[in-house]
Order: structure tokens, then C-alpha cells, then sequence
């Protein structure tokens, strides 16, 4: 038996966004919350669907499929989850479809593709989850993103 040492294994959540199948690294995920009334945010930005109060604080929240270019098909209803995430300096929530499940993966595991090493990239590699291909998240890019538009 191989111990594997603890940074080269990740543990993600996997979730649907509008028929595509993605993850993100547990460490970046505050809570799930239910979807609950927002505050409207005047913008032109369509992702931006409004403030969260939490504790006080107006926390940004995206409509994560709007965000990554995808048509939204369904609305949003009191089941619909959401995602808030930390990277260490903002929080944002995040809406997306449906929860999978929690996976342990090795971080070599984990395949790279010439579109995820754009600067620009919302994507930072691809992982195969029950035979799925699913989407890792690059939530640097996306929070960078929520607190600059």
C-alpha cells in the first residue's frame, strides 16, 4: 500500500450548470445555501443577479452558467443551490443547478488542455469523475472577475 501525501490529493464538488458537468476544489467553498431573496444590483452585467445579506455583509451573487456563456433554460426556484466561495480574500455566491457529490482526487489526475492555460480561462483542467469528464473550475479567474466585472 502507497500513502499518497495529502497535497497531492484534492477533494471537489461536483455540480451541473445548465447540462455541463463541472467541479471545485472543497477548500474554496464556504456553504451551500438554498437560493433566498437578494438585493438587485443595477448593472448591465446579466451574471450579476444581486447582493446576498449575510450577517451584514452584501456578498456579490452569480448566475455561474450566465457567466461562463451559458443560456440559461430553467429559472431559478427556493431549491435552486448556491455556492458561497471564499479564495482567501473576497466571497462570492455562486448559482448553479444541481449537486452531485464530493470526490477525492489525485491532483495528477487531473488533464490539462492548451484552452485552460489562457489567462482568461474560467477552467483550469479537466478530470474524469464516474466516467464523466467534468470541468474544474478556476475560481481565482471567477473572483477575480465578480470584484472587477
Amino acid at each position: 500500500m502507497t500513502i499518497v501525501p495529502e497535497e497531492s490529493r484534492l477533494q471537489i464538488l461536483h455540480f451541473y450548470v445548465q447540462k455541463t458537468y463541472l467541479c471545485l476544489e472543497l477548500k474554496f467553498i464556504q456553504q451551500v445555501l438554498p437560493l433566498t431573496a437578494l438585493k438587485a444590483i443595477p448593472t448591465d452585467e446579466d451574471y450579476l443577479v444581486g447582493l446576498l445579506n449575510l450577517a451584514g455583509n452584501g456578498i456579490t451573487v452569480i448566475d455561474l452558467a450566465t457567466r461562463l456563456g451559458l443560456e440559461r433554460e430553467n429559472n431559478y426556484t427556493l431549491n435552486t443551490p448556491m455556492l458561497l466561495c471564499s479564495d482567501g480574500q473576497e466571497t462570492t455566491g455562486f448559482i448553479i443547478d444541481e449537486i452531485l457529490g464530493i470526490e477525492e482526487i489525485e491532483r495528477q489526475a487531473i488533464q490539462q488542455r492548451l484552452e485552460f492555460n489562457k489567462p482568461s480561462s474560467f477552467f483550469s483542467g479537466a478530470v474524469s469523475i464516474e466516467n464523466k469528464i467534468a470541468l474544474l473550475v478556476n475560481i481565482h479567474m471567477l473572483m477575480l472577475e465578480a470584484e472587477h466585472g
